[in-house]
């Protein structure tokens, strides 16, 4: 990690952390947790080639100060390829669900997510029906974040959740989890699917007529 210094982490919008060797523990754990990926059914094909394809490196991070603000993990455009994860990638998923132990869902839910992002950032720009939207000036309210969001952030999270709604749902079928995180679990899907038509309702709406293929483009088994 010596090549990751702490003044490119703050050009990245990383705050207050510093980039550190996993103890072998960790890194136990998360191949543990991204384990799950071979039991995902054929219907999340879509996923299960995200690690072998838009995983490149992880880069482990801890608060180097005591004002850095705890996240779990993180992926940006700018360094493809790069997952940077905190030890809270095992204890926290977005939007606010957050298990008082160590939870091997936590952690493949976030992997899957930041991997999300890497192959949206792809599809996008080849997308015929989003790409001449990428650049768009509009502004998508977050509700939920209390704050709004550019085009491009907001059909990122849009295409992300759709899959993590497919995700949560087939975990919680399969009862892969019988503990009071499972249960936060279940009652978060009906949350993750606002999220989605938040956010589908505003891109369409930018979208105009060609507004009403977003879905269909976004779930397409994009490799």
């Amino acid at each position: 990690m010596a090549n990751i210094q702490p003044e490119f982490l703050e050009s990245l919008g990383i705050h207050g952390f510093r980039a550190v060797q996993p103890k072998p523990l960790w890194t136990a754990h998360l191949e543990k947790a991204m384990s799950l990926v071979h039991r995902l059914p054929n219907r999340l094909a879509v996923l299960k080639t995200l690690f072998r394809e838009e995983l490149k490196e992880l880069v482990w991070l801890e608060a180097a100060t005591p004002e850095a603000e705890l996240f779990a993990s993180a992926a940006y455009p700018e360094v493809p390829g790069k997952v940077f994860l905190t030890l809270g990638v095992f204890a926290y998923v977005p939007p606010n669900l957050v298990s008082t132990s160590l939870n091997f869902y936590c952690a493949f839910e976030n992997m899957v997510h930041e991997c999300l992002h890497h192959r949206g950032e792809k599809i996008f720009r080849r997308s015929l029906l989003i790409a001449p939207w990428m650049d768009s000036k509009a502004q998508i309210q977050v509700s939920w974040r209390e704050t709004q969001w550019g085009f491009s952030h907001a059909i990122q999270a849009y295409y992300v959740y759709l899959w993590i709604f497919e995700l949560r749902k087939w975990y919680v079928q399969e009862n892969l989890d019988s503990t009071h995180f499972e249960s936060q679990l279940r009652e978060s899907i009906d949350k993750v699917a606002e999220i989605i038509l938040e956010l589908e309702v505003q891109l369409a709406g930018v979208m105009g007529v060609q507004g009403s293929q977003l879905r269909q483009e976004c779930l397409l088994n994009y490799k």
